[in-house]
Formats: C-alpha cells, sequence, structure tokens
C-alpha cells in the first residue's frame, strides 16, 4: 500500500499522457463554467425569494464570474492548450477565495460550509500531480484560516479549524486516489486510440491524425500545416521491391517524428504521403528555416550507400494564422504548393504565410 502511495506521487503517467490531461482540463473549464452558472443562478434565487440571506452579492458575483468564464472558453480559452492546467488552477482560486470570503467576512456568525464543499471536490475538477495538488489545497486552506482567524470569534474559528482540517485531509486524500483512478481511464482509453490511430508500420499517426487537426483548425489554433510526399516512390517499390519501399517508409517517418514536438500532429496518410501539423509554429523565419533543414535531414538519408535509392520529399506548406476554419481549405492549398513543387523539379518545398496574404 505505501509502495503504491509514493507511486502515485512519483509516477511519469503526467508526462507520457501530458496532451490528454490537457484535454481534460479543458473539457473540465468548458464544464464547470456551465455547472458554475447553474448552481450560482438557483443559489441567487434561492437566496433573494427564500432565505433573503446577506450573501447575495456574492452570490451573484459568482454568477457575473462563471458567466464570464464561460464566454472566454468559447472564445479564446479552449485555443490555449498548452496552459490549460494553470488556467484551470487561475479560473479555480477566485471562487475559492469567493467562497472563503462568504464563510468568513461576509457571513462571520455562522459555520463556513461553501469553502469546505469547494475543497472537498477540487481533486475532481483538476487532473493534476498529487503533490502539486495537495500544496495549492494547503495554500488555499491557510489562506482561508488566516481570514477566518480575523473574521470570527475564538469559538467559531476552532469550530471551522476542526472541519478545515478534516476537508483538507479528504481532499489531499482525494488527489492521492481518485487521481489514479482518472489516470487508469487514461491509459486505458490511450492505449485503444493509440492502436487504431497510428500505422503499424511506421509507428505515427494514420488517418486518425485527420481528427485532431481537423479539431485544431476548428479551434482556430494557428500554426504551421506541412503536406510531404516521397519522390518517385513507385519507382523504389518497381526497381527495389517492397520491402525497400517499406524501410524508406520507416526512415522518413523517424526524421519526421525526431524533426518536431511531441504536441504536433505528424501522420501518415497512406502510400507516401505525409502531413504534419505543428501548433503556435507560426514565424516565417523560423519555418523557412526548419523546412530547409527538414529537407536537408531527408536526403542525408542512407547517404553514401550506393546500393539503397537516395531518398528525396516534396513539401507543400502553408503558415496558418488561424483563419483556416476547415481541414479540407488547408489541406488544398497546401496541396497546391507541393504540385507546384512536383511541377519545377521535386526535392524542394514551397511555404505560404496566410498572414500575410
Amino acid at each position: 500500500m505505501i509502495r503504491k502511495f509514493i507511486n502515485v506521487l512519483r509516477s511519469d503517467c503526467f508526462d507520457r499522457y501530458k496532451e490528454a490531461i490537457i484535454l481534460r482540463n479543458r473539457d473540465t473549464v468548458g464544464k464547470f463554467a456551465l455547472v458554475g452558472c447553474l448552481v450560482a443562478l438557483i443559489a441567487a434565487v434561492s437566496n433573494f425569494l427564500i432565505f433573503q440571506s446577506a450573501v447575495l452579492p456574492e452570490v451573484l458575483l459568482l454568477l457575473l464570474y462563471f458567466s464570464a468564464m464561460g464566454l472566454l472558453y468559447a472564445a479564446k480559452i479552449r485555443k490555449m492548450t498548452g496552459y490549460m492546467t494553470l488556467i484551470l488552477y487561475l479560473l479555480i482560486t477566485p471562487i475559492l477565495l469567493i467562497a472563503a470570503y462568504m464563510g468568513t467576512f461576509a457571513d462571520n456568525a455562522t459555520p463556513a460550509h461553501s469553502f469546505m464543499v469547494l475543497i472537498i471536490a477540487l481533486p475532481v475538477f483538476i487532473l493534476d500531480r498529487p503533490l502539486r495538488l495537495s500544496l495549492y489545497i494547503i495554500a488555499m486552506c491557510a489562506a482561508f484560516a488566516v481570514w477566518c482567524h480575523a473574521a470570527k470569534s475564538d469559538e467559531l474559528f476552532m469550530h471551522d479549524m476542526m472541519r478545515l482540517v478534516s476537508a483538507a485531509a479528504i481532499s489531499i486524500g482525494l488527489a492521492l486516489f481518485v487521481v489514479e483512478e482518472r489516470i487508469e481511464s487514461i491509459t486505458s482509453t490511450e492505449h485503444l486510440s493509440s492502436k487504431s490511430e497510428h500505422d503499424p508500420l511506421t509507428g505515427i499517426y494514420n488517418r486518425g491524425g485527420d481528427e485532431r487537426i481537423s479539431e485544431l483548425i476548428r479551434d482556430r489554433v494557428a500554426g504551421t500545416f506541412i503536406l510531404m510526399d516521397i519522390d518517385d516512390f513507385k519507382h523504389v517499390n518497381d526497381n527495389y521491391g517492397h520491402a525497400e519501399g517499406d524501410s524508406m517508409l520507416r526512415e522518413v517517418s523517424a526524421v519526421l517524428s525526431s524533426s518536431f514536438r511531441a504536441m504536433d500532429v505528424v501522420m501518415r496518410m497512406g502510400g507516401d504521403e505525409f502531413i504534419v501539423y505543428a501548433p503556435a509554429m507560426v514565424d516565417f523565419n523560423y519555418v523557412n528555416v526548419k523546412m530547409k533543414s527538414l529537407l536537408k535531414e531527408m536526403r542525408e538519408i542512407n547517404r553514401g550507400n550506393d546500393k539503397r535509392p537516395h531518398i528525396t520529399v516534396s513539401f507543400g506548406c502553408v503558415i496558418n494564422d488561424g483563419s483556416y476554419t476547415e481541414y479540407d481549405a488547408l489541406f488544398n492549398a497546401a496541396d497546391h504548393l507541393l504540385y507546384e513543387v512536383k511541377r519545377s523539379g521535386k526535392n524542394n518545398y514551397r511555404l505560404l504565410n496566410r498572414s500575410t496574404t
């Protein structure tokens, strides 16, 4: 049991499944905003019509905050995938602080309830390393304790502190054990997804990568779209055999995989065609240098081995500033550039900067 506890704390799953965790936290932001609006609306109506509570202004503030969160999520936040876990922390912190204020300065004559409930539920909302989440829970509880001591009588303060310690212990326990169940769920899902989305020959995405790229494009995530194919690949299969062709596909895939980041989508469409979508890679000069380097690396494959065909490739590359909203439109733009390269002699690339056209 102790060893399992330590493994949860030190697990490398958060590195291996970073993308899946970020996507789950992104979905949480949207759901959190929706549920928060509904709960705050119900609480506001109840306080106004039934309880006539002194904390009605704070409840209305929460309703306004959740509404703003929902609008920001729809317009901007869902596109900022790389910072989603941090954004979730930043969005939840004001809610906890408002709940702490409601349970201390706004209502200093009764025990606090909302803050305790939110602290216990916190691990359900944020999927993060247990140690980091536990430190966050402790920090928020410490802030509540300071406010409670300043606002309440000694008797109520001690009463709230006993409940706070229990709530923090439960929350940290959930952070340690609930997260394990969620990681196991991600592991199982990613394993099944990987088998269906990855090309068995090369190990990179097959056409299942279309879905990921399409989602990024629909969300207006700016980046670079690269369409590539191997020059005269049919000649390789016809004259050197399919085994040699398969070997060439694996080597080209390896160069593509090593040349791009884990967050970039690298896929084989089928045959000798490949696609890359690199989010946030939008600087023209950087992309231009990147393409020259990539072209050189492809030329270096099998260099000096006269018994094997030399590999050359052609690229059509579009820097998308986010104005493309459909996968097909972006693909067609890159395909047109690739056709120009093929027509002008192959073994080269064409680069279009969408932001300046």
